[in-house]
């Protein structure tokens, strides 16, 4: 017979100290540099989400979309709208799509997926003001960010998991409950109706599955946050619940004190990292590290004889493989990544497509002259680059942190040159600077649905999830 194990006291229980902020936060509680920050990031977010549809996998997921649930009224990004479920799973995946999205560095969380995504989908259907829809996006950056750093990193990514089918699930509820107006009881169950869905493993890394769990989380927060206003019960606490709560069931029993400490004084989405090409995060900082190199030292492919980088545990153990025989794979390999780079003093979109993966004098060098070796006195993201010439010159850098880290934020004009760059197919500069200033002045906006509409393409009316 299985002991009953008694639910502990929920008072005080961060779910519901998180549920409290979720349902109370105002746009005006928030400070005026966090407030830019969250800007930045939903500019970020777009622009991301804009060049997702040139991605390998991204017409499989949108056709899965609409056989989900078929056409409606929520707007995709650069796409014709679907229902709500649809164009939740639709956006949550063009924001990852091209691996241009945040990442929250210490959990390892691409957050945006999962927040914005259906953030955008409520907004437009509630068609609240922009302010509303700008404090649901830091209620779901906060919520999701501080659910992770009390997760435990360590012991949680030792047993698998990937953190934003799981902490993602629980930033998406909080930001599709303020959205809907959820008072704190109902918050706190529709966080714990997103932690009864939380999954999402590593064993998934170097296959497109893994940037669906972005997606995934990004719906099971839309179910939870419905299901909780049409007032669906769950368990009070679901973090610290003895029996299956997430912090024991993901990790180690977590540290619950860090989740909510100086909560709504100490942001935690300060600490989401935005990207400045399209790979994986341990490579950001070897390219920049190469990038630096090449403007000092006026050397070709010819000239370099090997090119050796160091980097972390965690780093080395992500990127030790080569392999980049898809587009994927080669955003994920850091020789193909250094190779490319040195080649074509570029890293876009065009240097990891089909074709520039053919080119046999890449591939020959990424194989021969590109060597990963691990480095345990580098921290976080900290890389080390040498490289080394034919005629025995060694040219080398350390960098603690890449372009776009927390610690070395963008400026909003480099976030508006990511966005000019990544919008190119979207529409002419004016309309992106356009986009940038609309966002600028959100929360002044009384209605958020024609700027949300104004994302899309349009699309046949019927099945409208709005009227």
């Amino acid at each position: 017979m299985i002991p009953s194990i008694a639910a502990p006291t929920t008072a005080d229980g961060p779910t519901s100290v998180l549920a409290q902020f979720a349902a109370d936060l105002s746009w005006a509680d928030v400070p005026d540099k966090v407030r830019q920050r969250v800007k930045d990031i939903l500019v970020d977010t777009l622009a991301s989400a804009m060049v997702g549809h040139g991605a390998d996998d991204t017409s499989t997921v949108i056709d899965f979309a609409r056989d989900l649930a078929g056409a409606g009224g929520s707007t995709v990004i650069g796409g014709q709208p679907l229902a709500m479920t649809g164009a939740t799973v639709a956006n949550g995946f063009l924001i990852t799509a091209q691996m241009l999205c945040d990442v929250h560095r210490p959990t390892l969380c691409h957050v945006t997926p999962e927040i914005v995504a259906p953030s955008l989908v409520m907004g437009e259907r509630q068609d609240a003001s922009g302010a509303e829809f700008l404090t649901s996006i830091a209620i779901g950056l906060e919520v999701c960010t501080r659910v992770g750093i009390g997760m435990n990193y360590v012991p949680f990514r030792r047993r698998g998991w990937h953190a934003p089918g799981i902490t993602g699930t629980l930033g998406a509820a909080a930001a599709v409950g303020r959205l809907l107006g959820l008072n704190p009881a109902e918050m706190s169950n529709a966080l714990s109706l997103a932690g009864s869905q939380a999954g999402g493993t590593f064993a998934q890394l170097g296959s497109p599955a893994l940037k669906f769990q972005q997606a995934r989380g990004a719906l099971s927060g839309l179910m939870a946050g419905l299901l909780a206003a049409r007032g669906l019960r769950a368990a009070a606490e679901i973090l610290t619940h003895p029996d299956g709560g997430l912090y024991s069931a993901f990790s180690d029993g977590g540290d619950p004190d860090a989740a909510i400490e100086d909560l709504g004084s100490r942001w935690e989405l300060e600490n989401i990292s935005l990207r400045a090409w399209p790979v994986g995060v341990h490579l950001l900082n070897p390219i920049a590290c190469l990038f630096a190199l090449l403007d000092k030292h006026d050397v070709s492919s010819e000239d370099v004889a090997r090119i050796d980088v160091r980097l972390g545990p965690a780093g080395t153990k992500t990127h030790a493989e080569k392999a980049w025989q898809d587009t994927f794979r080669a955003r994920m390999s850091l020789h193909w990544a250094m190779a490319v780079v040195l080649h074509d003093r570029a890293c876009w979109l065009e240097q990891f497509s089909p074709d520039r993966l053919t080119d046999r004098s890449v591939s020959d060098f990424a194989n021969s002259r590109v060597f990963l070796a691990e480095d345990p006195g580098l921290k976080g993201s900290a890389a080390a680059v040498a490289l080394k010439t034919m005629d025995g010159q060694v040219h080398s850098m350390t960098r603690e942190f890449p372009p776009g880290d927390a610690a070395t934020p963008f400026t909003h004009q480099e976030v508006l040159a990511k966005l000019q760059v990544a919008g190119k197919s979207f529409g002419p500069p004016e309309d992106l600077a356009r986009l940038d200033s609309d966002v600028a002045t959100l929360e002044a906006v009384r209605h958020v649905r024609p700027f949300i509409r104004r994302l899309g393409r349009p699309g046949p009316p019927e099945g409208s999830d709005h009227e």
